[in-house]
């Protein structure tokens, strides 16, 4: 059974790389709640970096 190695576009790995060692990379997907971006294909605005470091929302803890 053929074995194929995926890493998501978070490894930061350069694509000429991947491709040399054999290695498929997905983007990850940056929803915004009005958006799906896809890492490295669509273009991200800086705002959407900028929303990230604040939050209004505490750690979660499972019921």
């Amino acid at each position: 059974m053929p074995v194929v190695v995926v890493t998501d576009s978070g490894a930061r790995l350069q694509p000429q790389d991947a491709e040399m060692l054999g290695i498929r990379l997905v983007p990850l997907h940056v929803l915004t709640g009005e958006q799906d971006l896809r890492d490295g294909v669509d273009p991200i605005p800086a705002a959407v970096y900028e929303k990230g470091r604040a939050t209004t929302a505490g750690p979660r803890r499972p019921s």
